[in-house]
């Protein structure tokens, strides 16, 4: 793990979302196909989290001090917890190239936090960027196919995203003097209780049971949590060794991939993600994407 040390931020960056886009794509085939309840993935996904953090506390266990940084570093947790459960409710019944798209309103979120807690002052240019993005979001919800209203998805993956603003800037904070993997792994020990809760539903501790029970299942979780763990860690990195800002909008470039991947299985492996396919839908995803991004490195210029 030494030689982590030495890549760039911009580096990190970029295999986080590589990783992470492939996890969405998962993510998406998992909530709305093979498991009933939300509850019961967030569970299953931090279950097996739960041996490859451990690995990392032992490798790095020279690095935990007893300081500050531990209460902030379990108060970034809180705030990722809640993300992870209103990003999977958003997969359930959200196509996932529009959830991700949402998701990259997150620099707008942190703008605005700055403007409010720091005092900082946008320039117009920022603003007209602002705009851009929220607009670009606006109109990746959008869907041709859908006769009963907004889909309350895009809600759940924008609550997602703020909960998500707030964690970075708690664990940007947190990394001034401690390993951003030592920060990841106080963070999921001080919110995995909560997941342990979600056992006393009867139904959430059946399909649990059920899932690690199957080989199969348990091989794809297992895998997913590997790759998910992996982009985790790559951003934590990414987070402790460059601006904030500059990390978040690599980190928006996501929707990019998912886009992609999620084009090509809708074509070639329908069964595990398949969405709409119009030439209308795919133009207007694309130009809502292109302004989400565009108007995302404008913001952290």
């Amino acid at each position: 793990m030494l030689y982590l040390r030495f890549m760039s931020w911009l580096t990190l960056i970029l295999i986080s979302v590589i990783f992470s886009s492939l996890v969405s794509i998962f993510d998406k085939f998992y909530c709305s196909k093979k498991i009933k309840s939300v509850y019961s993935f967030a569970f299953l996904v931090n279950f097996f989290y739960l041996f490859y953090v451990a690995t990392t506390v032992i490798i790095l266990k020279k690095s935990f001090v007893l300081d500050w940084s531990i209460v902030f570093s379990a108060l970034s947790g809180l705030t990722y917890f809640f993300m992870w459960i209103f990003w999977w409710k958003a997969m359930v019944s959200g196509e996932a190239s529009r959830v991700v798209a949402i998701a990259s309103v997150g620099p707008v979120i942190s703008a605005f936090l700055a403007v409010i807690f720091l005092n900082e002052v946008l320039s117009i240019n920022k603003w007209l960027a602002i705009l851009l993005v929220v607009a670009g979001a606006i109109l990746c919800t959008w869907e041709k196919k859908k006769k009963r209203g907004f889909n309350q998805a895009y809600l759940y993956a924008f609550v997602a995203t703020c909960f998500g603003a707030v964690g970075n800037i708690i664990v940007k904070f947190s990394t001034t003097n401690t390993h951003a993997l030592v920060v990841n792994s106080i963070s999921f020990f001080a919110t995995f209780p909560l997941f342990l809760l979600m056992l006393k539903n009867k139904e959430v501790y059946i399909e649990v049971k059920n899932n690690l029970k199957n080989i199969r299942s348990f091989i794809l979780l297992l895998f997913r949590s590997l790759i998910g763990y992996s982009a985790i860690c790559f951003y934590m990195l990414a987070v402790g060794a460059g601006p904030i800002s500059l990390v978040v909008a690599v980190n928006s470039s996501a929707p990019l991939l998912v886009f992609i991947y999620s084009t090509l299985f809708s074509i070639f492996l329908p069964k595990i993600v398949k969405e709409e396919l119009s030439k209308e839908t795919l133009f207007t995803k694309s130009i809502a994407i292109v302004m989400i991004v565009v108007g995302v490195v404008v913001i952290s210029i």
